[in-house]
Formats: C-alpha cells, sequence, structure tokens
C-alpha cells in the first residue's frame, strides 16, 4: 500500500470517528455543568447560609396575635433559599382567624407574611363563626366579637342560610327592624327573630314573598303594637296570625 493510500486511510477514520467525539465532548460538558448546577443547589440549601433572621406580618389585625404566628410557625431552620413559603403558608392558614395568607421572602433575611384576617358577619347557634362567604370557621369562643346575629340550620346549610339571611336583613330595614337571629328546621323553613322580641314564622315554600307581604303591612297594622306581638306567622295565603305577650 503506498503512502497517500494509507493517509487516505487515516484521514478517512479520524472523519468516522468525529461525530463520536463531539458527542462525547458535549456529553462531558453536560455532565460537567449539571454537576456545578447540582453542587449550587446543595449550597444554596444549606440552612445556615443567608438563615431567616426576622419575620415581617403584614396586615390589619384584630384577632391574630404575634404569640399565635410563633405558634403556628415554630422555629424556622431554614435558609433564604430553601424555606418553603408554601407550607408556610399552610400552617399560616390553618389558624381559626386567619382567611388567607401570602408568604414571600424578602432580601436578604425576611419572610414577609400578608394575613387577612376572617370576617366574622355570624355567630353559629351550635358552634363557630360565619364569614361573608358562608363559611364555618372555629375559634376560641373567648375571642367571638359580642352582639353577632345568630343563625341555625342543619349541617351544609350555612352558605344557604346565609344568603337568606342578607335578603331578611335588608327587608326588615325597611320597616326599621333589625334581624337578630335566623333559624332554618330539617325541611329549609325559615323563623326570624326581630330586634323587638317578636318571633316571625315564614316557613319553606315562599319565604321571602311572605316576608315582603309582612314589610308592606308592618307599618299600618302591626306597628302600632309595638313590643306586644310576641309571634307572627305569615303562612297564610291572604293573612297571618299574631299572638301577643
Amino acid at each position: 500500500m503506498g503512502r497517500a493510500t494509507q493517509q487516505a486511510v487515516i484521514l478517512q477514520d479520524r472523519q468516522d470517528w468525529g461525530p463520536l467525539l463531539r458527542v462525547v465532548r458535549k456529553v462531558l460538558i453536560l455532565v460537567v455543568v449539571l454537576g456545578a448546577v447540582f453542587m449550587l443547589v446543595q449550597t444554596l440549601s444549606r440552612p445556615d447560609l443567608l438563615p431567616i433572621n426576622r419575620i415581617k406580618a403584614q396586615g390589619s389585625f384584630t384577632h391574630v396575635t404575634e404569640a399565635m404566628l410563633q405558634t403556628a410557625l415554630g422555629t424556622i431552620d431554614a435558609g433564604y433559599f430553601s424555606v418553603n413559603v408554601k407550607q408556610i403558608q399552610q400552617q399560616v392558614e390553618a389558624l381559626p382567624w386567619v382567611d388567607k395568607a401570602v408568604v414571600r421572602r424578602v432580601w436578604p433575611d425576611v419572610l414577609a407574611i400578608r394575613i387577612v384576617e376572617q370576617e366574622p358577619v355570624a355567630l353559629w347557634k351550635s358552634g363557630g363563626l360565619v364569614n361573608k362567604r358562608g363559611e364555618l370557621f372555629y375559634p376560641a369562643e373567648q375571642s367571638y366579637p359580642s352582639r353577632l346575629p345568630v343563625l341555625s340550620g342543619p349541617e351544609g346549610a350555612s352558605k344557604q342560610l346565609l344568603s337568606n339571611f342578607i335578603a331578611v336583613r335588608e327587608a326588615l330595614l325597611q320597616v326599621n327592624l333589625q334581624t337578630v337571629r335566623v333559624d332554618m328546621d330539617a325541611r329549609r323553613a325559615l323563623t326570624v327573630w326581630l330586634n323587638n322580641g317578636t318571633k316571625l314564622v315564614l316557613g319553606r315554600n315562599e319565604a321571602m314573598q311572605r316576608l315582603q307581604r309582612f314589610v308592606r303591612i308592618y307599618p299600618g297594622v302591626l306597628a302600632i303594637e309595638g313590643d306586644n306581638i310576641e309571634r307572627v306567622d305569615m303562612r297564610y295565603t291572604n293573612g297571618f296570625t299574631i299572638k301577643r305577650k
């Protein structure tokens, strides 16, 4: 085999290995990069690297206290990059008076927690408070606000009952009456207690229409009785009954 032929064979061999060598080089580079990323992640995950030194609570608080937050969070043994903000959010939102929490990191060592408190609109008679969405929540009884209206109904009916309460309250305000309690029985029949001591029976069917009828007749027929009426039953097609105290 001549010299020229040998050189051609060597050149051909190099050309055959070229693509493989390029692939191997890319794989090695990728391995090095991934190794560097892994080492960086491991380093940033160390709790002693930029530890969280301060928790900043934000929001308008009436019932949530610093002691409650401290109890809920315990000791945060994570650093700025490794702290689990989702877990912190869940821990804060587990507090009975917290409606919603947003947690974020603030460079270099602060955990900021924005808190929205629950807004109670009524007392649930069998225990707990009702928020503005009709959901029940259960803080300590000594923290209950005073003079809340009372709602009572079957399990799972708090949202519907709150909707009924709002409609009743708005209607009765037209005749300067306040709603202090609304009951719903197992048949979904409504009974309302007024601030003058009167018990207003609306029943199940057409309860809101009966309520509007009561509002129409109250100023001219019932208001003159003042606080002497114990019970008004509107469950009649063309009338009503009253029971005096």
